[in-house]
């Protein structure tokens, strides 16, 4: 599940991500795109992002697996502040590059 709201470039958005769902963080000047789908967690202390160029996840990409006290994630051009995480879902802050 894709976000549709279109910050502008540099702008900070809030996103709430339940496991399985996407939301679009960067678009260079070149068309590539990435998305962060919310993986879970696969331990008590371990939590997943993963980092694709569709919103389906069914192009090339990679997992993150994180600590659960991590706060912040740095992805090519966008930093996410996570501020909080459970099994269910995780909340966080996203500045970055979305170039349209």
């Amino acid at each position: 599940m894709r976000r549709e709201s279109r910050p502008e470039k540099a702008s900070i958005e809030e996103y709430n991500l339940k496991i399985g769902e996407s939301a679009l963080l960067e678009r260079s000047s070149s068309g590539r795109q990435v998305y962060v789908v919310y993986a879970g967690m696969p331990s008590e202390r371990v939590f997943s992002l993963a980092v694709t160029s569709s919103p389906d996840g069914h192009t090339g990409g990679y997992n993150l697996y994180l600590p659960a006290t991590q706060r912040i994630v740095q992805l090519e051009e966008s930093r996410l502040d996570v501020l909080h995480v459970t099994p269910e879902g995780i909340v966080f802050r996203c500045a970055g590059s979305r170039g349209e």
